[in-house]
């Protein structure tokens, strides 16, 4: 053993099936909540419901959903997360060169985020199922867009077997808004605010989320990585801690801070 080195310690490890979650949220201050949803699977809204709940026994007066990185997923996922948000009014419609097939989905009252003021993060990452909430809600007027321009995810495909293991891969319609604007294939979506990061800063931002998730790592030292303890947080203008910047360490997730300046200044307009 080195000097100075640690003296040997006993780690009980207990294997366990890992299941990543598709939506996590925390209550970013005392009135805005974020809810980040990082893929549209099929138990999504399970957990998108139990997140709702939790914000409102919170009492969170908005909210941040943050779609960035999310490549999408099930359509119908993204049609029941859309309606949490927006009351009425066509939430997407699927399009192709047959009429008689197309598909028009529609809001219902009686979500519990109906009255929530709200901004949706997205970037080059979000896509398709994404792409298609997002549309919603920056349509119907019920959420800003802050961040980059999407992926462009907007045709539907159906996969014809051909036999001998092999396929054909056939567009046969396409995605389009409450807007009634096709949401086009490589063009994505414009955010209302664009606020640019570069890719070291975003490959920054996710280790350090990684990281925040393994808290009961140990270092050679046999402490604890808390880097909240050990690297002062930001301070906003009210003198609290700005979630934005203590959530992500020393990396400062300015798309996260910008979102959080526009809702603070819709709740202080009310």
């Amino acid at each position: 053993r080195h000097i100075g080195a640690p003296a040997d310690i006993t780690l009980t490890l207990t294997r366990a099936v890992i299941k990543p979650a598709s939506v996590e949220w925390e209550m970013l201050d005392s009135a805005i909540a974020l809810i980040r949803v990082n893929s549209f699977t099929a138990k999504v809204m399970d957990e998108m419901n139990d997140a709702a709940k939790g914000l409102l026994e919170k009492n969170a007066r908005a909210v941040i959903l943050d779609l960035r990185g999310n490549p999408g997923g099930l359509l119908d996922k993204a049609v029941e997360m859309a309606d949490l948000f927006v009351a009425e009014g066509v939430i997407v419609s699927v399009k192709g060169r047959n009429p008689a097939r197309n598909v028009v989905f529609r809001a219902r009252k009686g979500g519990p985020l109906e009255q929530l003021p709200a901004v949706v993060l997205v970037d080059e990452g979000s896509a398709s199922a994404s792409e298609i909430v997002a549309a919603a809600l920056r349509d119907h007027n019920r959420a800003m867009l802050v961040g980059t321009r999407t992926f462009g995810k907007g045709s539907v495909q159906n996969v014809i077997p051909l036999g001998d293991g092999e396929a054909l891969k056939l567009t046969t319609a396409k995605y389009y808004r409450p807007s009634d604007k096709p949401i086009e294939d490589r063009q994505g979506i414009l955010p209302d605010i664009n606020v640019p990061l570069s890719r070291e800063t975003l490959i920054a931002l996710r280790n350090q989320e990684r990281e925040d998730k393994l808290r009961g790592a140990w270092k050679l030292s046999g402490q604890l990585e808390e880097e909240e303890k050990s690297a002062p947080a930001e301070r906003a203008e009210d003198g609290k801690e700005d979630g934005a910047t203590e959530r992500r360490g020393r990396v400062a997730d300015y798309q996260l801070k910008a979102a959080l300046n526009v809702l603070r200044w819709q709740l202080a307009a009310k």
